[in-house]
């Protein structure tokens, strides 16, 4: 009973944290953030979008803007991309620019030299193709638990996040940035004010 009670007051404690996430992942979509969920699978990759469209995908798309796999599948297949090859950083970048995501989640699965699995996962920028984040997850088994998934979901909402601050932080300082040259301009562009006609005194009463 006791057990009960104190993993329903963690869940409590961390809704509005949650909360915090979702809405900054929606101020971050408004800024343009869109991420497509790709698999980076060397044998089952059909196999493995599927799994991750259902545990990753969907639960993220609650919170953010998630572009449709299916999209990116078809793509990458129009431009000769063979599906083992659909993580890489180079099919990322032309096929995430194709479809008009601005980010690719890439999760991969591999045994962990110490037992077990390790599901990494990155989150990369379409535009260099450079990782926000990339971190590996341990669990026991191949299959994706929800466990996992949910960690995932979190670090990636709480990427989205920073980028979208970052992204006002450097908006406001370049509009900051403007103004002060247009006044600079504003001013040099202005006419100069005559100079005084200096006074002379006036003569004295004789």
């Amino acid at each position: 009973m006791y057990i009960r009670s104190l993993c329903l007051m963690v869940a409590v404690a961390l809704i509005p944290a949650m909360d915090a996430l979702a809405q900054d992942a929606k101020a971050a979509t408004a800024n343009g953030t869109q991420i497509v969920v790709v698999p980076d699978d060397q044998v089952l990759p059909v196999k493995m979008s599927t799994t991750l469209n259902k545990v990753i995908a969907k639960p993220l798309s609650e919170k953010a803007t998630v572009v449709d796999f299916k999209s990116y599948r078809k793509t990458a297949k129009k431009m000769g991309i063979k599906a083992r090859k659909w993580g890489t950083r180079d099919s990322v970048q032309k096929v995430g620019g194709a479809i008009g995501a601005t980010h690719a989640l890439v999760i991969a699965v591999g045994k962990h030299k110490k037992g077990g699995y390790a599901v990494k996962v990155s989150l990369v920028s379409v535009t260099d193709g450079q990782a926000v984040f990339s971190e590996n997850l341990l669990q026991p088994n191949k299959a994706i638990t929800s466990s996992t998934a949910d960690k995932m979901i979190t670090k990636t909402l709480a990427a989205i996040a920073e980028l979208a601050e970052a992204k006002a932080k450097q908006e406001a300082a370049d509009k900051k940035a403007e103004e002060q040259v247009m006044a600079e301009a504003a001013a040099a562009a202005a006419p100069a004010e005559a100079p005084k006609a200096e006074e002379k005194p006036a003569a004295s009463e004789k």
